[in-house]
């Protein structure tokens, strides 16, 4: 079901290995029970022990580089269900063997969905979002799994009792001693007394219909810990991440549009850079921080302009918003999921570069000839040479090799050169957006100029179009309306600070009549 081949060979090989560990762990289990106190069987049921375990963690391992949290939360809330029917199956049969291992096999899936959740928050961020989603795995873990491990034992530990009782009874007989007789008659008296029922039979299935009650409750309140931690999890999905849920349940209904739309396992290169070394993330955070700078500088000059009547503004905050989503990418955070994601982002880029380097030429065209207009054209080929480098850079594709039986992963190059680039272009388009203006300026005093010494001659340059806007009869393209943006709305009753703290060397205390005049009198 994945495309991912690297990982997919992985899985295989070392599930093959387990395959043929298998029985040897047994064998040595078997001997272990034959010579309990032999020495040398002890530490060979260790050794395979350790062996078994590092494989099984190998595995683990291969199967979360390919597998979304998404969709691994999902499976085991899928598991859960699945064995809590086994359990309640064991209720009602009596069986306590097949209970305990239902038991387990729940406490074991809770335990490792938190697992999980902790590993994939402890790679964010500290914030709200990833405290939510903490606390939820901690009540699963520390409250419910407890709680329910607990009720589990009881109930295993009920099956016990009842076969104690029933071989007590058939214990009446003519061969039965009489103190056994006279502990079984004062059970039989204490039933009879209580009125509790009439046959030990309908005793029996009463208690089990009442445990078979109290075990669905418990099962429900794991299954709506692990849903709460989904919830948590999908509070901050990009809308257009796709559910889980809705993946299985359209898989019969896809169709050619929805095949583009849809992410493999394998193809999700954003999970994989989660996955880097704590050095290369601390490298990337480097260069995104610097990125961030540069972020705030375009910020600080593109807002102040109304977007209204002036494209300039409007593509480049688009190109602003686009790049960070692909340095977010590099974190293994955002909208884009896939390296084809990045591709396209950089495409788009690209076509908003080429839109903007052609209405700022336009204005450096009808500019006049100065500093400024030089200065403009060399930053526009600044940004087609930014575009095309961003295109280059945008083919990020994190690996993932096998060294052994760790999983590394490499990509740090790409990625820092992706946020490199799109830093040098963020910082093209912020001195772009202020040569046009300045260029703006002096087109607009040389029109001035032109439009005085027209009306002298009688003869207007311009002519008012529908939209009353004003138009050349030799170009097709209005001008551009450098207008400052309005400021932002504020209260008009100002929020007063609660538990303010007031010092008294801050308050002014009016000066005494005749000390001030006492001054003068000096």
């Amino acid at each position: 079901m994945s495309s991912d081949v690297e990982g997919v060979r992985i899985i295989r090989y070392t599930a093959n290995q387990l395959r043929k560990l298998a029985p040897q762990v047994v064998n040595a289990a078997h001997l272990l029970c034959a010579r309990g106190d032999s020495k040398v069987a002890q530490e060979n049921m260790d050794l395979f022990r350790d062996i078994w375990q590092d494989k099984v963690r190998l595995l683990t391992m291969a199967i979360d580089s390919i597998m979304t949290l998404d969709d691994f939360l999902a499976v085991s809330e899928a598991h859960i269900v699945e064995d809590a029917m086994a359990g309640l199956q064991a209720v009602h049969e009596g069986d306590g063997d097949m209970l305990d291992r239902a038991s387990g096999a729940i406490r074991g899936r809770s335990l490792r969905v938190c697992s999980a959740v902790d590993a994939e928050m402890d790679a964010l961020q500290p914030s709200a979002y990833t405290e939510r989603v903490k606390l939820a795995t901690r009540r699963l873990r520390d409250e419910i799994c407890f709680r329910i491990f607990h009720y589990f034992l009881v109930l295993s530990q009920y099956a016990v009792r009842a076969e104690a009782v029933v071989t007590r009874l058939e214990a009446t007989g003519p061969n039965s001693t009489q103190e056994e007789r006279y502990a079984n008659s004062k059970m039989f008296e204490l039933i009879k007394k209580k009125r509790m029922m009439k046959d030990l039979k309908i005793v029996n299935n009463l208690c089990r219909d009442r445990d078979s009650d109290e075990f669905i409750n418990a099962c429900t309140l794991v299954h709506d810990a692990v849903k709460e931690i989904r919830n948590a999890l999908l509070v901050n999905r990009h809308p257009e991440d796709v559910d889980s849920d809705n993946e299985y349940e359209d898989d019969g209904q896809t169709n050619v549009h929805d095949n583009t739309s849809r992410i493999s396992e394998g193809e999700n290169q954003q999970k994989i850079m989660r996955r880097l070394p704590e050095e290369d993330k601390k490298k990337i955070q480097e260069q995104i921080d610097v990125f961030k700078i540069t972020q705030t500088k375009f910020e600080r000059e593109v807002a102040k302009w109304d977007e209204s009547g002036n494209d300039i503004i409007v593509l480049a905050k688009h190109m602003c918003m686009i790049m960070t989503d692909m340095t977010d990418f590099t974190r293994g955070h955002g909208p884009l999921k896939t390296t084809m994601d990045v591709i396209r982002a950089a495409q788009e880029i690209s076509v908003d570069g080429s839109k903007l380097n052609a209405l700022a030429k336009q204005i450096g065209d009808e500019s006049v000839d100065s500093n400024t207009k030089a200065d403009l054209f060399a930053y526009l080929s600044r940004i087609t040479l930014y575009c095309q480098q961003l295109n280059i850079c945008s083919k990020v594709k994190a690996d993932v090799q096998q060294i052994g039986n760790d999983v590394v992963v490499s990509g740090l190059e790409s990625a820092m050169s992706l946020i490199q680039t799109a830093r040098n272009l963020l910082g093209a388009v912020v001195l772009t957006v202020k040569a046009a203006y300045i260029a703006s300026t002096k087109c607009a005093q040389s029109e001035r100029a032109r439009v005085e010494a027209a009306m002298a001659l009688c003869a207007p340059p311009m002519y008012q179009d529908d939209d009353g806007k004003f138009r050349r009869h030799n170009s097709q393209a209005p001008y551009v309306q450098w207008r400052m943006a309005p400021p932002m709305k504020q209260p008009l009753v100002p929020v007063q600070k609660k538990h303010g703290v007031i010092r008294r060397a801050s308050e002014r205390r009016p000066m005494a009549p005749a000390r001030a005049l006492a001054e003068f009198v000096q």
